[in-house]
């Protein structure tokens, strides 16, 4: 199974990046199937019931239809997924438009592939989060996204992109580079309040 990361923006939908609903790099095409954790804290953690991981099942994939339309989209790479039910006992994550420019902490939190558990040698296996102090300008930006020196690898990939002051999510992280950068919300990017409502 490839990892990724997601977050839910409420107890039955979350967000990841694009590529991970339809995947042009590797010419695999759209998700057929997904697993989705919360609490997930290494393949034996799933076992253990005392470490209270929840699992759900994918339902209903949405995607953007400019990510659909061409790999290069960049801007548009953010996905939404809707599980079979709920999960319990959980606060989503809120979201707001990213800002056109800005300074200020932003963080990513994820479970980034490179590094592995000491014990099982599974990549991926713990979350991991950075925050950086950032300075950015959507327009200055090549696609147009929101960037960062925040370090991340793949697995990253769907991660939020949080404002530190608050953990409100400004960004969905799908790509790594110099810098890496994430896909925005709102006026500049992908209408997420559109997305939702589609849903219902």
């Amino acid at each position: 199974w490839p990892i990724a990361t997601g977050w839910l923006i409420r107890p039955d939908l979350l967000v990841t990046a694009g590529h991970c609903a339809f995947d042009w790099a590797h010419n695999m095409g759209r998700l057929v199937q997904v697993k989705c954790y919360i609490g997930y804290n290494g393949n034996n953690s799933i076992k253990d019931y005392s470490a209270n991981v929840q699992c759900r099942q994918g339902k209903r994939v949405a995607t953007t239809l400019d990510w659909l339309t061409a790999k290069g989209n960049r801007a548009f790479d953010a996905s939404f997924i809707l599980l079979d039910s709920p999960f319990e006992g959980i606060t989503p994550f809120k979201f707001a438009d990213t800002p056109l420019s800005g300074s200020m902490s932003l963080g990513v939190v994820g479970y980034p592939g490179d590094l592995k558990d000491p014990a099982t040698n599974e990549p991926g296996a713990h979350m991991y989060e950075m925050f950086l102090p950032t300075k950015f300008n959507l327009v200055d930006s090549q696609w147009r996204m929101l960037e960062y020196e925040i370090d991340t690898f793949g697995g990253n990939s769907g991660s939020p992109v949080l404002r530190e002051s608050d953990h409100v999510a400004v960004g969905v992280h799908v790509y790594g580079g110099s810098p890496n950068s994430a896909s925005v919300i709102g006026l500049y990017g992908n209408p997420f309040l559109d997305y939702v409502a589609a849903f219902d």
